[in-house]
């Protein structure tokens, strides 16, 4: 099963601090869908379990009066509750109707290769799911897609229309999908991006939250060379920034340096060990960031610097990153 990727344990999902529905589902051991009870209509019974043995237990909660009225519309409409099985206890969860009922199934039949690992299966149907007639399917799957890897995401090439990553970019009731509709708007859009993503890291320098790191990967992604050199000498030096903000921008750079785009590595590396001859100080943000990846690459760069003026814990990051580098023969 996926991990969240760059901004939750600094990475670009650290905007995502809850459990998705997939993971959700993945840890309960009973899923059903329940209607109103026949008997007792402000009372929810179970009518179709999904996953687990067939229940019998009385779920939780009553039957509100927005629901009652799209049951009344709508029969076919269920909701879809969870057990916890830690607790036992029941969750709610989503209305399951003509809509998202196919995706709802097709989700659950999939849970158990999933929960063997197959991850690319999985974000392979999300990413498909981007473009479903139905807003609530498009925000599940932005949620779940929100999880994947920067590589799963260039490797998939999700296909959205900038329009409709632009038309909820900002409305502050989904704040917490801007970071993957800005990574999807990188991957979809073009250099007509450019300056968006430029002024969402120079807004952000002083933040601690994740979207420095998120614009500048995406701005790399319409900008190539350019965008590296600007967030260098621009950004990731400025004296505003605040040392989260930096170390976003670092990471976004070892993630861009994963590209087989030799160009646009080559520009990485030569930028940065111009930076930390300068700017030792953000030379265990490099340590950390491109040995979390295993790349070596910056090892030479690091073992020429005098590092001082910093903590233990930060000296202790560059010297165990020119030692790892050179034991694999990076440099001499």
């Amino acid at each position: 099963m996926a991990t969240h990727g760059p901004a939750q344990a600094c990475g670009f999902h650290v905007y995502a601090p809850t459990e998705t529905l997939v993971e959700r589902l993945m840890d309960a051991p009973s899923v059903v869908l329940a209607g109103a009870d026949r008997e007792s209509p402000f009372r929810f019974a179970i009518e179709r379990t999904l996953v687990g043995a067939n229940e019998r237990q009385t779920l939780p909660g009553l039957v509100d009066s927005r629901t009652r009225r799209v049951m009344k519309v709508n029969p076919d409409a269920k909701v879809l509750f969870l057990k916890d099985g830690e607790t036992d206890d029941w969750e709610r969860s989503i209305l399951v109707d003509a809509s998202n009922r196919a995706v709802v199934e097709q989700v659950v039949h999939r849970l158990a290769e999933w929960q063997q690992g197959q991850d690319e299966d999985m974000f392979r149907l999300f990413s498909a799911l981007l473009l479903h007639r139905d807003e609530r399917v498009h925000q599940w799957a932005l949620r779940e897609l929100d999880r994947a890897e920067y590589s799963t995401l260039q490797a998939l090439m999700p296909v959205v229309p900038t329009a409709l990553l632009l038309r909820d970019l900002n409305l502050p009731t989904e704040r917490g999908l801007k970071p993957i509709r800005l990574l999807l708007l990188g991957l979809n859009g073009g250099a007509e991006h450019a300056a968006l993503f430029e002024a969402g890291v120079a807004r952000n320098l002083t933040s601690i939250g994740p979207l420095a790191g998120v614009n500048s990967v995406a701005w790399m992604e319409v900008a190539g060379v350019a965008a590296v050199e600007a967030l260098v000498d621009r950004y990731l030096v400025s004296e505003a920034a605040l040392p989260v903000a930096q170390e976003l921008i670092v990471e976004a750079l070892a993630i861009q340096a994963q590209t087989p785009t030799g160009e646009l590595r080559a520009a990485i590396e030569g930028a940065l060990t111009e930076a930390v001859q300068s700017h030792p100080e953000i030379a265990p943000m490099v340590a950390r960031q491109f040995g979390a990846r295993l790349d070596w690459s910056m090892g030479e760069a690091l073992a020429k610097l005098n590092v001082s003026g910093v903590s233990i814990e930060d000296m202790e990051a560059v010297e165990r990153y020119v030692t790892f580098g050179a034991k694999r023969g990076v440099f001499d």
